[in-house]
């Protein structure tokens, strides 16, 4: 049963990565940034989908909790490890001018504070170093399993069945 639960969370994750990269380049666009909060629902509202399909069509309409949770943690963590590759493909090869227009934003706001001196220079300076193609789908990767950390705890409260539940049923 375990490995088929796996198996569901790693089909619906693949999906789920997809929409979260759909996400990532609307974003990227300053005229279609708006619809970016649009994928956020849907986001949500796919990652509880993927988790009643679970509950439904492979655990016989029974999930508890802790069960819920883990799946939709796992669905992040296969979710997030496709757009983390997708993120840096797009920002290494598709559109790398986009991190350069944000290190000159990041700039310009660091300028705009009035923030001078010899140790905010050297941040100024490291900044490139750390906004990098490997470093934000590495980032990208840490922060949506966090985000289904925190949403499995909802989901799972919302999906969860026990056996007294399906008894009340038939």
């Amino acid at each position: 049963m375990g490995q088929e639960v796996n198996r569901h969370a790693m089909s619906k994750g693949l999906v789920l990565g997809v929409l979260i990269v759909l996400r990532y380049v609307l974003s990227t666009y300053n005229t279609t940034s708006f619809l970016s909060l649009g994928m956020d629902v849907i986001i949500v509202f796919f990652a509880y989908k993927a988790t009643v399909s679970c509950r439904e069509n492979v655990l016989d309409g029974v999930i508890s909790y802790g069960r819920a949770w883990w799946y939709v943690v796992n669905l992040f963590l296969y979710s997030s490890m496709v757009a983390g590759v997708c993120k840096y493909i797009y920002l290494k090869w598709l559109r790398p001018d986009y991190l350069q227009g944000l290190l000159g934003q990041v700039k310009d706001i660091f300028e705009q504070a009035h923030l001078g001196g010899a140790e905010m220079q050297e941040v100024i300076k490291t900044i490139p170093q750390v906004i990098t193609p490997e470093n934000i789908a590495i980032y990208s990767i840490f922060g949506d399993v966090l985000l289904g950390v925190l949403l499995g705890l909802v989901i799972a409260g919302i999906v969860k069945r026990d056996e007294t539940y399906r008894h009340m049923e038939e």
